[in-house]
């Protein structure tokens, strides 16, 4: 008589939707950071390539903490170098409305969303969606407008 050797079965901890989503959001981030390979290695770039590698971070954002925080200085610096593209003076007012009003909305959202039981946890006293850095990077680039 021969004895059988089974191989052990254990339970998948990851449904294979869990796989699918987890294949989603690498292949999101290969775009994105092919995006910022183009554009920071680029011959000759427009302010406005930045935004290949806004759009597919947009996707990202509410995934988790660290995607917001990607998502929200990339645009930070992103949107801040698009602004000289409004150069008379007239759209001054016009340029520094939209421009913090936008990084406050998306600030404002992404804290509520990515901060949600289940996405990143509870809130950590103190630790929002801006390091230290971010706040001050935020302070200097208005005060550039």
């Amino acid at each position: 008589g021969g004895s059988s050797l089974s191989q052990p079965t254990t339970p998948s901890s990851r449904s294979s939707k869990t796989n699918a989503v987890d294949a989603a959001e690498y292949f999101i981030h290969a775009v994105a950071f092919s995006s910022f390979s183009g554009f920071m290695l680029g011959y000759h770039v427009h302010e406005k390539a930045i935004m290949t590698s806004i759009i597919p971070l947009s996707l990202l954002a509410t995934t988790s903490r660290e995607n917001a925080r990607l998502f929200t200085r990339t645009c930070l610096f992103g949107i801040f170098g698009l602004l000289p593209l409004l150069f008379r003076t007239d759209e001054l007012l016009l340029k520094v409305a939209l421009f913090t009003s936008w990084m406050s909305g998306v600030i404002f959202i992404l804290e509520r969303i990515v901060f949600k039981n289940g996405k990143s946890g509870q809130r950590e006293k103190g630790r929002g969606l801006l390091t230290a850095m971010d706040k001050l990077a935020v302070g200097v680039l208005v005060l550039l407008l």
